[in-house]
């Protein structure tokens, strides 16, 4: 018996701390064990390849294992996890996020540091480097694969946040915005307007104006102390919510061509790493973040020898999948027809995990379970 639809299984973080995309690495290590004892084996990227480009048979009771970002404690924790129980699985990397030096050896130390994570805002998210990376992909555990260069984000239309909105939602102020989390290919100053937030690869950008830049910077001290001083007062706010407000010239929309460029030159970057750190010969797979690619970026990214593109839609994923033409009209709503589906791991046991296997490996049961998500 073969497999007739691909379960694919994401995860970000596998760590102690709490998080609505964090696995415990004792919870995780039950997942994998009870896939293991129950006949399911985490394939390899290359295996997937195969199946969703060729169609190439793969034995019943076949699953992908995906991690997104390359966080540090893929490296600590399920790395380990995974080769004890005898898995394979990927890790969709932004790979400007990964620094050079030797690797670190996984001690106690190690272990009790990526459990860390999060306990102060300026700590911020930790990544594994290339040299980990090299040590995963040698092990024939963990494959290596795109996810953008950097996870940039855009504004995604030039329209001000409400005057009611949290002060956090509503400009860049100090200590309440994660540059590690929102990262942008501007480099904003303090008490820029956050304009709507999108993914970068989700479409136009609104670039704001050095009209804009140059009103905020004579208004907004830069330097990071001075500048949460002058949020602290209401006036200040009022200020610059004001001189926001009035200035007509707050931005424009890029071209079709800037948009296209911007989006092409991240998705090279990162396959371009792939090819001179790791030795990658051909970088076939890609992750879209926040799980979604515009019909402009799948454009850009086929041509730049891309094939297989991984989402957050729910469905089935049968033989030959990636090989099927992309549709232009691609939204969230309307993902294509080529679209690898993935699924959330939730940080439950195996026994929560088997129903997951059960639907999405089988075709029917996956469109009606995604109709009924909506």
């Amino acid at each position: 018996m073969f497999t007739k639809s691909l379960p694919v299984l994401m995860h970000h973080y596998v760590s102690r701390v709490p998080s609505t995309i964090a696995v415990h690495p004792e919870i995780f290590d039950n997942q994998c064990e009870g896939m293991a004892k129950n006949g399911w084996r985490g394939i390899s990227l290359k295996e997937a390849e195969a199946y969703l480009l060729e169609g190439r048979p793969l034995p019943k009771r076949s699953a992908l294992i995906t991690f997104d970002d390359g966080y540090l404690d893929n490296y600590v924790n399920a790395w380990q996890i995974l080769q004890k129980h005898g898995h394979n699985a990927v890790i969709f990397t932004n790979t400007a996020r990964l620094d050079g030096g030797e690797a670190r050896e996984i001690d106690a130390a190690l272990k009790e540091s990526v459990d860390c994570r999060g306990k102060s805002e300026a700590s911020g998210d930790r990544y594994f480097n290339w040299q980990e990376a090299r040590l995963m992909e040698e092990s024939g555990v963990i494959d290596i694969a795109s996810h953008t260069a950097h996870h940039y984000f855009r504004f995604s239309s030039g329209d001000l946040p409400p005057p009611s909105a949290d002060l956090a939602l509503r400009f860049k102020v100090p200590d309440r915005f994660r540059e590690d989390e929102r990262r942008f290919r501007l480099d904003l100053p303090w008490g820029m307007p956050l304009f709507p937030l999108a993914p970068e690869m989700g479409g136009k950008a609104f670039i704001p104006s050095q009209e804009l830049i140059d009103a905020v910077v004579s208004l907004v001290p830069q330097d990071k102390y001075k500048a949460s001083e002058f949020f602290q007062s209401p006036e200040n706010v009022k200020r610059l919510s004001d001189l926001t407000s009035a200035l007509k010239n707050r931005g424009r929309m890029e071209s079709e061509e800037e948009a296209r460029e911007r989006m092409r030159s991240d998705l090279l970057e990162c396959a371009s790493d792939l090819r001179r750190k790791l030795g990658h010969s051909e970088v076939l797979s890609h992750c879209w973040c926040w799980g979604f690619g515009s019909s402009m970026a799948q454009e850009e990214a086929a041509k730049l020898g891309y094939r297989v593109f991984f989402e957050t839609t729910n469905g089935a994923n049968p033989p030959g999948n990636a090989s099927a033409v992309h549709t232009h009209t691609h939204t969230r709503a309307n993902p294509p027809a080529s679209a690898v589906h993935r699924f959330k791991v939730r940080n439950k046991p195996y026994r929560w995990l088997k129903t997951r296997l059960f639907i999405y490996s089988r075709p029917i049961a996956a469109e009606v379970y995604r109709r009924l998500k909506g």
